[in-house]
């Protein structure tokens, strides 16, 4: 909505003239106190205005006739019975407002405008929910309302921001489900591929999982739980640049079990089009239910395994070697990380199994790496993959795990239960996609 620059002059003028006529000394006044009043002013002028604005909306469906929407009635005209004020809390504040009642011959009852714009007295309108949802997603409930009160001079208590992530939480909950829905059908999947015009050239997950603080049930089980959580994203050279970034990262997260996140991880992917993408790269650490996960849902990815967490076996070793040659330490690892690097994990696995046979201070160390490497092996091409211009490191989904968990979930003090926690989790992923506005508005 744009408003005449006339009429915003005359409203500007009318309303300084107001101020001045009730004693305003603008000569004493300093910036911030004049942004207080201003913003004070401006809150009752939205306050006026949304109630002139549903007020009018109302009577225009006065106008045009209200019917019922109840199966029974088949649209059958409604008779207005009343018109009662009500009030809901806005960004603005408090508003009140009139609006018709209605009744149809079966009796079923309902206010045509709130069931139009998703307004329920005494609780927050759909816009002001959405914000409140958004700030239960980025910090505490409690220290959200207090934040609220300092943006918009609103009260509203910690219950009501909670109550709103939730909302909004459920609502990311059901996109994914429908993802998962359409995904299933071979009709909405036919009909997918032959509307895409160019496939996304190359597309990366990285899976990982964080645990979240929980509240002990009723038997005192389940102090942390598991979330498990996927990162899709791409590479781009910006402008000006040489180094590769990623770009467009999408994650996704949930408290479920492996069966519930492999929905979502398959799900997501699909939303993204991770599943016609020309090329499907996989790279995580070595935790077996995710490889599990990838093998089941995309088996057609490159699976790479994390460099950073390869190296770390190695370093591992080097820990556990003898101290008084520390000397011939060094040089091993420094040897092993450029056969590693080079894609000569065989070699590595049989210099690990060399040094576990000597039964020295780091065999242990070295049989597990061994084990290790050798398990992953296909996975460890590294000279192959950075030949392919691929990404060897899952700092994307590492940062994921600190956005999602540290800064949020895992704060001071926090304790969550299973429903609440899946349900903030699902609105910070939200919030850190950029998706919030692609969520329908409370109704």
């Amino acid at each position: 909505m744009e408003f005449n620059t006339e009429i915003l002059v005359q409203v500007t003028h009318l309303l300084l003239s107001d101020w001045q006529a009730q004693g305003l000394d603008l000569q004493e006044m300093d910036a911030k106190e004049m942004e207080r009043q201003v913003q004070s002013g401006l809150q009752e002028v939205g306050r006026r205005l949304m109630q002139g604005l549903w007020e009018a909306k109302d009577a225009q469906y006065h106008a045009e006739g209200v019917t019922c929407e109840h199966p029974e009635c088949q649209g059958s005209p409604m008779k207005r019975i009343s018109r009662r004020e009500v009030q809901v809390m806005s960004i603005w504040g408090p508003v009140k407002y009139r609006r018709g009642e209605y009744v149809c011959p079966r009796q079923h009852r309902k206010a045509a405008l709130d069931a139009q714009q998703g307004l329920h007295p005494g609780q927050p309108t759909p816009y002001l929910d959405m914000l409140l949802g958004m700030s239960g997603a980025v910090m505490p409930f409690e220290q959200g309302a207090g934040w609220v009160k300092s943006w918009l001079q609103v009260e509203v208590s910690p219950n009501t921001i909670r109550r709103a992530t939730h909302t909004v939480g459920a609502r990311q909950q059901a996109e994914e489900q429908a993802w998962y829905e359409e995904s299933q059908s071979q009709e909405a999947q036919r009909q997918r591929a032959e509307a895409l015009t160019e496939p996304l050239p190359r597309v990366y997950a990285s899976l990982d999982g964080g645990f979240v603080p929980m509240r002990k049930g009723q038997n005192g089980e389940e102090d942390w739980r598991e979330a498990k959580m996927v990162a899709w994203y791409q590479e781009d050279v910006p402008y000006g640049e040489k180094e590769r970034r990623v770009r467009e990262v999408k994650l996704y997260s949930t408290l479920e079990d492996k069966e519930g996140f492999g929905k979502l991880f398959w799900a997501s992917g699909y939303r993204y089009g991770a599943d016609l993408a020309q090329e499907l790269i996989v790279v995580a650490d070595g935790a077996a239910w995710l490889w599990d996960l990838v093998q089941t849902y995309f088996p057609q990815a490159v699976q790479i395994l994390d460099w950073t967490h390869a190296v770390e076996y190695l370093h591992a070793i080097r820990r556990a070697w003898d101290p008084q040659d520390e000397g011939a330490g060094e040089q091993w690892l420094a040897d092993n990380k450029t056969l590693l690097w080079e894609g000569e994990v065989e070699r590595v696995i049989a210099h690990c199994r060399l040094l576990a046979a000597e039964h020295g201070p780091a065999a242990q160390a070295a049989a597990t790496a061994a084990g290790y490497f050798q398990r992953h092996a296909q996975r460890m091409d590294y000279a192959h993959f950075r030949a392919q211009g691929y990404f060897i490191g899952s700092g994307t989904i590492e940062s994921g795990v600190k956005r999602l968990m540290a800064a949020r979930m895992k704060i001071a003090g926090a304790r969550w239960n299973r429903d609440s926690g899946e349900l903030v989790l699902k609105a910070r992923c939200a919030f850190l996609n950029r998706s919030w506005h692609l969520l329908p508005l409370a109704t």
